[in-house]
């Protein structure tokens, strides 16, 4: 254990690109990969959509990977390593949708499991592992998803069932621009992009704007103006191994957390963005008792540490959840599950 002085390192960029059909993601991903490296033959697409890439090929020659169906996890990754292979230093991911909600993608997967609650289990890994390949991939990255327009399904002061438009929703897992450097979102028909998050502190604030070569030179001289990032090798990818069906035991499950593992302010601040979201969520649901929330918080934060929420004290729910983002997606898309399992049906 030791202190020491806070430094920037310098990073490889983790960008994010969102918006509908038509907001010019491709073009924008393209011209930003092309101002952040200044060589087009260093720049590469993996391209689910259809070829789309190609179509600005009077930019530049730059590399071009077509991924096909299916996309799981793990066809990204094998991607990725083959682009960090070929020498490539800027690589765009157009788009991280598929991944998802795409053929063979992870809300497929669940699907082809049983759809149960519990087969997320089996899924959150691999998507898990998808993101932190990016992460840690050693070359900038930059990730386009789209767009639709989410809906959320609530109680007025009567009770009676409402549905209320919330704007638009990244088709990815919610919460995954928590793990990015920055996230531009774009709009149609104009294209213009206006940061929604940027740890760079180059463009919050910035006035909507075209995305251009220039912007991509900017994130360039922020990347490397810090201490050299140390390389990362690159694991093997994993292919998902085949379970077989055991019988399911009663006994209730516990996650251990490494107790050397060393608390910075930065895993503070994680720990209360992630308690506060959970205690958010309740405060706004009414189907449960206030006695009730506070059980269910008090079972969280038990077992909090750093960025890291188990639910192994729950008896038949076999997950764990590492990151705010996937605390918001399990919470949002399974309420009704985890109300169930932490306190049974409740009236109240």
């Amino acid at each position: 254990m030791q202190l020491k002085k806070a430094t920037r390192s310098a990073a490889f960029l983790k960008i994010g690109l969102t918006g509908p059909s038509g907001s010019g993601k491709t073009y924008s991903a393209l011209l930003l990969a092309f101002g952040i490296c200044g060589d087009w033959e260093k720049v590469a697409v993996i391209d689910t959509e259809h070829g789309s890439a190609d179509l600005y090929s009077s930019l530049g020659e730059y590399n071009t990977l077509t991924l096909e169906p299916p996309f799981a996890p793990e066809r990204y990754m094998e991607a990725l390593n083959l682009c960090v292979q070929s020498g490539m230093e800027v690589i765009v991911i157009d788009s991280a949708s598929h991944e998802w909600d795409g053929s063979g993608g992870c809300l497929e997967i669940q699907t082809d499991l049983g759809g149960r609650y519990q087969d997320w289990a089996r899924v959150t890994p691999r998507h898990r592992r998808f993101v932190e390949t990016i992460l840690q991939t050693p070359a900038h990255i930059i990730a386009t998803t789209r767009t639709k327009t989410d809906h959320s399904i609530d109680k007025d002061n009567r009770g009676r069932v409402v549905v209320r438009k919330m704007g638009t929703k990244d088709v990815q897992r919610d919460g995954w621009e928590f793990e990015l450097t920055t996230v531009f979102a774009l709009s149609h028909p104009n294209h213009l992009a206006i940061a929604s998050k940027d740890r760079t502190g180059l463009f919050m604030g910035r006035p909507d704007f075209v995305i251009n070569q220039e912007t991509g030179e900017e994130f360039a001289t922020w990347s490397s103006s810090g201490v050299p990032p140390v390389p990362v090798e690159t694991d093997p990818i994993e292919k998902p191994k085949k379970v077989s069906k055991k019988k399911k035991s009663t006994k209730k499950k516990s996650k251990k957390v490494d107790p050397d593992t060393s608390e910075n302010e930065a895993d503070t601040e994680r720990r209360e963005m992630a308690v506060n979201a959970f205690r958010s969520l309740f405060e706004t649901t009414g189907i449960i008792s206030l006695d009730d929330k506070n059980k269910a918080l008090e079972i969280v934060c038990s077992d909090l540490r750093f960025d890291v929420v188990t639910f192994g004290q729950i008896e038949d729910l076999e997950l764990e959840v590492r990151t705010l983002g996937e605390l918001y997606s399990h919470l949002n898309e399974h309420k009704a599950s985890i109300f169930e399992s932490l306190f049974g049906a409740s009236d109240n």
